[in-house]
C-alpha cells in the first residue's frame, strides 16, 4: 500500500510544480505479484496490451527490491528495463560453443 501512496504522491508534486511529459505515464498496481501474478499482474498485461500494442511503451520500471542507507539518506534502486530487441543464434557441439549476437 506504501508504493501506491510514494508513486501517486510523486506523480502529483510532479504534476504541482508544472512538470509535463512528453508522452503517456501510466501506473500499474497489482495485488498478486509475490504469489504468482495470475490475476493481478496477468490482467494488468492483457489490459495495457489491448489499449496501448506491443510496443505501447519505452520502458518499465518496477520499485525493484534494493533499500540501503547511503550518504544518510535510505535510498531506493528501482529496478529499471527499456526495452530492447536483439536475435541471438547459438550453435553448440561437445567440443565448441558458438554464440552469434546480430
Amino acid at each position: 500500500m506504501r508504493e501506491i501512496h510514494v508513486s501517486r504522491s510523486t506523480v502529483e508534486t510532479l504534476l504541482e510544480k508544472g512538470f509535463k511529459p512528453k508522452r503517456s505515464v501510466v501506473l500499474t498496481f497489482g495485488f498478486d505479484e509475490e504469489a504468482s501474478g495470475l490475476f493481478g499482474a496477468h490482467n494488468i498485461n492483457k489490459h495495457l496490451l489491448t489499449n496501448y500494442g506491443e510496443n505501447g511503451f519505452t520502458m518499465l520500471i518496477d520499485e525493484g527490491a534494493v533499500m540501503q542507507e547511503k550518504f544518510g539518506a535510505i535510498i531506493a534502486a528501482p529496478a529499471v528495463g527499456e526495452k530492447v530487441f536483439s536475435t541471438i543464434d547459438f550453435t553448440a557441439s561437445p567440443a565448441e560453443f558458438l554464440c552469434t549476437i546480430k
